[in-house]
C-alpha cells in the first residue's frame, strides 16, 4: 500500500499499487482516464495525481452534479452572445481556457445522455460547439480528459469506451485495508498512539465504512481534535474514544475481551496480523454465541410448544431466525424436505439459510 504527497497535506493513497503504475502512463500518454468507485474513496485525489503526472500546467474540474444541465453545456464549452437571456458578450468555456491542462469531468454520470454525446464527439475527434454558435471550434493544444463517478451505469456505453476505466476500491473490499489505513493515518495525523485496545481494534475491524476513505479519515481527523489529551496519558487507542455507533459493534462480545492485551503498533509482532486474527476470532466467539443462543431458544420451544411446521408456522414471540434453525435441524439441512413441511419454495428456504449463516 502506497501514500503519495500531492501538495502540503493532500495526498492519496494507493490501496492497489498496481493502480500507481498505470495511472503514471495514462498520465504520460494523454490516455483519458474514468475512475469508477463509490463515494468516499478519494477519486478526485486520484484525478489530481494524473494531473501531477501529466507534466501538464491547468487543473480544471468541474463538478458535473453541481451545474444545470441548462449551464453544463456553457461551462464546458462556451457560449456566444445572444445564445441565451443574459449572454451579453462572447464567453470561453473550459475547453478553450484550458489549452494545456487537465478537465476534470466529476459526476459524469449525473449528465444527460443527450450532452454525453458531445462529450463523446469532443473526446474522439476534437470538435465541439459553442452554445449559440452557427460554427464548429476545435480543441487547441495538449488537453487531457478525466472523468470520474460513483454511477458508472448511468454512462452511455460509447462514451465508456473512450475512457479506461480504473475502478477504485473501497476500504471494505480487503480487510488488509483497515490496519494497514490506521497506520499510515496515525502517522499523517502525528497521533501518539502506540498501542491499540483489543475493543477498539475488534471495533475498527467490524465497523462498515460506508463513507470509505473519507470517513476513515474523519475518524483519525476527530479523534485528534477530541482525545489528544487522553491518548498521551498511556499512548494507547481505547473504546471510550469511540463514537457510539463504532462501540455499537461490540455489544455481542460480552467476555470475549478478558484478558486479552493490548496490539503494540510498531512491536515486534505484525500489526496487520495480529489485528485481523482478532477480528477473525471475535466473528468466530460470536458465531458459536449466536448458535449455542439458538440451540437453546429451539429447545424451549420444543419444551413448551411443540407446534408442527406443516402450517407454516410463522414465530411471533421468537425471531424468524429461529425458526429457520428449527426448520433446518427438523430437516436435516435437506431444502426439498423443507419445502414439504414448511410449504415455502426449496429455492427461497435455501437463500434464508444462507443469508443467515445456517448453511453456506
Amino acid at each position: 500500500m502506497e501514500l503519495e504527497v500531492l501538495e502540503h497535506d493532500e495526498f492519496v493513497i494507493f490501496l492497489d499499487e498496481s493502480i500507481k503504475k498505470k495511472l503514471t502512463k495514462y498520465a504520460e500518454n494523454n490516455i483519458p482516464v474514468l475512475f469508477t468507485g463509490k463515494e468516499g474513496t478519494g477519486k478526485e485525489l486520484y484525478a489530481r495525481f494524473y494531473h501531477k503526472k501529466s507534466g501538464r500546467e491547468k487543473y480544471l474540474p468541474l463538478d458535473c452534479a453541481g451545474i444545470p444541465e441548462t449551464l453544463f453545456a456553457s461551462e464546458l464549452f462556451g457560449h456566444v452572445k445572444g445564445a441565451f437571456t443574459g449572454a451579453l458578450r462572447d464567453r470561453p468555456g473550459l475547453i478553450e481556457s484550458c489549452k494545456d491542462g487537465v478537465i476534470v469531468l466529476d459526476e459524469i454520470g449525473d449528465t444527460s445522455g443527450h450532452f454525453q454525446a458531445s462529450l463523446l464527439r469532443m473526446i474522439e475527434y476534437g470538435d465541439y460547439k459553442k452554445v449559440g454558435a452557427d460554427h464548429i471550434s476545435y480543441i487547441e493544444g495538449n488537453v487531457a480528459f478525466v472523468a470520474a463517478t460513483c454511477k458508472p451505469n448511468s454512462i452511455r456505453e460509447d462514451l465508456k469506451d473512450r475512457f479506461t476505466e480504473i475502478k477504485i476500491p473501497g476500504i471494505n473490499e480487503d480487510e488488509i485495508y483497515k490496519p494497514a489505513l490506521m497506520k499510515i493515518f496515525i502517522k499523517k495525523f502525528d497521533l501518539p498512539i502506540k498501542y491499540v485496545s483489543p475493543e477498539a481494534a475488534v471495533a475498527i475491524y467490524r465497523y462498515k465504512w460506508s463513507g470509505n476513505l473519507r470517513e476513515f479519515e474523519k475518524f483519525w481527523r476527530h479523534l485528534k481534535m477530541l482525545w489528544i489529551e487522553d491518548i498521551k496519558k498511556d499512548h494507547t487507542l481505547k473504546e471510550k474514544y469511540l463514537p457510539p455507533a463504532m462501540a455499537f459493534t461490540l455489544h455481542k462480545l460480552k467476555g470475549f475481551f478478558k484478558d486479552k492485551p493490548p496490539m503494540e503498533i510498531d512491536g515486534k509482532k505484525d500489526f496487520e496480523k495480529e489485528f485481523l486474527r482478532l477480528g477473525h476470532e471475535a466473528q468466530k466467539f460470536e458465531k458459536e454465541k449466536k448458535q449455542e443462543e439458538m440451540q437453546k431458544a429451539i429447545a424451549k420451544m420444543k419444551q413448551e410448544r411443540g407446534i408442527p411446521l406443516t402450517k407454516g408456522y410463522e414465530l411471533n414471540d421468537l425471531r424468524f431466525e429461529t425458526y429457520l434453525h428449527k426448520l433446518y435441524e427438523e430437516s436435516n439441512g435437506n431444502a426439498a424436505e423443507a419445502n414439504r413441511m414448511s410449504g415455502r419454495p426449496a429455492r427461497t428456504i435455501r437463500g434464508w439459510w444462507r443469508r443467515y449463516g445456517i448453511k453456506s
